[in-house]
C-alpha cells in the first residue's frame, strides 16, 4: 500500500511555472463593481430609493408636528389673551365694588367718585373726605364768580334795540 503521508504534491493540477512562462495566478477577480447596471443592487449597497421614501415619510410626519404645533401656539396666545382680558374685567368690577363702598360710607355719588383717579382704595377714600369737606363748606372755585345766582338775561344789541323802537314806532 501507497503511503499517504506524502506531502509531496501529486495533484498534476498545479505545476510550478516552467521557467520563462509567465507565473499562473488563481482565476482573476474583477474588482467588485459599486452597482450592476442591470438586475438587482449588490447586497452591500445601499437601497437609495428605500432610504428616501423612509426621509419623506419622516417629513411629512415632522411637518404634520410642526403645524400642530403651530396651532397649539396660537391657541396658546389666544388663551392668553381672554386671561388678560377677564383679569382686566374682573379688576374693573372690583374697583366698581371699591367705589361703592367708598361712595356708601362718605355720601359721595358713585359718578362723582368714578372721575376721581386713585389707585387704592385708600386714595380714593381719602379724595372722597376732600370733596366732601368741599362739599359741606360750600366753597366756591376761584375764578368763576358768584354761581349761585342766575344769569341775567342778554341785553339786545344797539342795533337789534333801534330796530324794536323802529317797529313800535311804526305800529307793528
Amino acid at each position: 500500500m501507497p503511503d499517504n503521508t506524502d506531502t509531496t504534491n501529486t495533484d498534476n493540477t498545479q505545476q510550478e511555472p516552467s521557467q520563462g512562462a509567465a507565473p499562473q495566478h488563481a482565476p482573476s477577480q474583477a474588482p467588485a463593481d459599486t452597482g450592476e447596471p442591470h438586475g438587482d443592487p449588490a447586497p452591500d449597497m445601499t437601497d437609495w430609493k428605500a432610504q428616501a421614501r423612509k426621509w419623506e415619510k419622516l417629513a411629512k410626519a415632522n411637518h404634520e408636528k410642526a403645524e400642530q404645533a403651530d396651532q397649539l401656539r396660537e391657541k396658546a396666545e389666544k388663551a392668553d389673551q381672554l386671561q388678560a382680558q377677564l383679569d382686566k374685567l374682573n379688576a374693573a368690577q372690583a374697583w366698581e365694588k371699591t367705589v361703592g363702598k367708598v361712595s356708601g360710607e362718605t355720601g359721595i355719588p358713585v359718578d362723582v367718585l368714578s372721575i376721581v383717579k386713585a389707585d387704592s382704595e385708600d386714595k380714593l377714600a381719602e379724595a372722597a373726605k376732600t370733596l366732601q369737606s368741599f362739599a359741606q363748606t360750600g366753597a366756591r372755585r376761584t375764578g368763576m364768580g358768584d354761581q349761585s345766582r342766575e344769569p341775567d338775561a342778554p341785553q339786545p344789541s344797539s342795533a337789534a334795540a333801534f330796530l324794536a323802537k323802529v317797529n313800535q314806532h311804526a305800529g307793528h
